[in-house]
């Protein structure tokens, strides 16, 4: 009876009733109408999630093209402003620099001359006798000012034939009755390619000095008639330089008549003569009329026209590190893509140091397969990579092996530091004149520095006598 009267004691009251099935009925709609909220949100979810990584992706992408902007940018500023802008990185290129070797006090003075290039000795007398003297000797090195020129008058005697109606001289005549001795013919090539002096100056020199007067028309004419005479001469250099066990070539920029066109040149590695082309294009085919049927390892950059010259090709180590040194330096990269750059760089540095000496080994293919993968290693791309130092890793990666044809040929040159100095005499002869006025002018003016560089460099003492003996032959 207890359990009944408990038991009937613990219902519930009608009012409670309701109010509970109120609140389940509230909570069955709740939850239906949560549940679509469920998936709506997680549909919801699901296309942001995808738009996340579509953002995400087109996030890279405009990073990506914002670095090369920033990059191409501060190019064009290099450009304008013809100064480079490179940020506050602190490279190792000191390690590389070997410090000069002490000088002595007697370096910074001029040599003394020996007794045989003494033209006069002036004594310099004591007033009087004394017991105790002694002679100090000094030399004063000078030049002649010339005050005139030297005009030499020929009189030719003539004997007129009757039967062939001519008159015959006993010596050859001149087209002209005044003409230049061949001092100054030799002078002024010399002036015009050795000494990059323009029209205008060499007149002035030889006005000033020898009291000559010539005309712009003039100077043109010695120049067309001294490379006439070098043509061969010339022609025996290029030969000479494409028998040699290695060579190197290059171009730059050389106008003519205002129009952009090109200047190459192939160097010997040994003998280091040059061989010009000037005021011409810059396709495949000049490199190739240069190269010749030459078996020698070319040495060059990585332009386009010198891949397919030369089964053996060995690629410029001062270009590459140049490459990077220079991305390395540049403002357009964040902090941490300068920091891989900067890396990237330093290890392109020991990488060449390596190849240097492997070369120097008695045996140097042993290193080729580590060489190479060093340079994989360092060619790898990153996901952080700016565009340009991707485009150059490619480049990297696709021309390990012609970095590493010097291993077979160790006695040939790492960089092409050679044509590049070679050109740099016409570099700078381009801003002194701007180019060319002609084509025959151009290739005028390649002749003849062809031949008289390369007789300057190797001894300017006797360039003169050289040239003089070559005019001869």
């Amino acid at each position: 009876m207890n359990r009944i009267i408990d038991h009937m004691s613990n219902r519930l009251s009608t009012v409670v009733i309701r109010e509970r099935m109120i609140e389940w009925r509230n909570l069955k709609n709740l939850h239906k109408a949560q549940g679509i909220r469920i998936v709506r949100l997680e549909a919801e979810n699901n296309a942001l999630k995808t738009r996340v990584v579509e953002l995400e992706a087109e996030n890279a992408v405009l990073r990506a093209d914002l670095s090369d902007i920033r990059y191409q940018l501060n190019e064009m500023k290099i450009i304008v402003f013809k100064k480079k802008r490179m940020s506050k990185v602190i490279l190792d290129d000191e390690d590389d620099k070997t410090p000069p070797p002490p000088r002595a006090s007697t370096s910074y003075q001029r040599p003394i001359p020996p007794e045989s290039e003494v033209t006069k000795t002036v004594y310099h007398r004591l007033p009087r006798h004394y017991a105790q003297t002694r002679t100090k000797t000094y030399f004063i090195e000078d030049i002649p000012l010339a005050t005139g020129k030297i005009v030499e008058k020929h009189e030719v005697e003539q004997w007129y034939d009757k039967e062939r109606r001519v008159w015959t001289s006993a010596a050859a005549l001149p087209t002209a009755p005044v003409t230049l001795g061949d001092n100054v013919r030799v002078l002024v090539s010399t002036l015009i390619t050795i000494e990059r002096l323009s029209y205008e100056q060499t007149r002035a020199l030889l006005l000033m000095l020898f009291t000559i007067h010539v005309s712009d028309g003039e100077i043109a004419k010695i120049l067309d008639t001294e490379a006439a005479t070098l043509a061969p001469v010339e022609s025996a250099l290029l030969a000479s330089i494409r028998s040699e066990t290695s060579h190197h070539m290059d171009e730059s920029r050389y106008d003519v008549r205002g129009e952009t066109r090109y200047a190459w040149s192939i160097s010997g590695g040994t003998s280091l003569d040059s061989v010009y082309r000037l005021g011409v294009s810059r396709g495949k085919g000049i490199a190739e009329d240069l190269r010749g049927d030459s078996a020698g390892v070319l040495v060059s950059d990585d332009y386009g026209a010198y891949r397919i010259l030369a089964e053996q090709h060995q690629l410029c180590f001062a270009h590459l590190i140049r490459k990077f040194r220079d991305l390395a330096q540049h403002e357009g990269f964040s902090d941490m893509q300068k920091a891989d750059v900067v890396s990237t760089y330093r290890q392109i540095k020991y990488i060449y140091r390596d190849v240097v000496s492997a070369c120097a080994l008695p045996d140097p293919q042993e290193h080729r397969v580590s060489l190479s993968a060093q340079f994989a290693a360092v060619a790898t791309l990153r996901a952080d990579d700016p565009k340009p130092v991707t485009r150059l890793k490619r480049t990297l990666m696709k021309n390990i092996p012609y970095y590493l044809t010097c291993l077979s040929f160790p006695s040939i040159a790492l960089t092409n530091n050679l044509a590049e100095r070679s050109l740099r005499h016409i570099v700078l002869k381009r801003k002194n004149s701007f180019g060319c006025k002609s084509d025959k002018g151009a290739r005028t003016f390649g002749t003849l520095l062809s031949v008289l560089l390369s007789l300057y460099r190797k001894d300017p003492m006797v360039y003169m006598e050289k040239y003089m003996a070559l005019r001869r032959v």
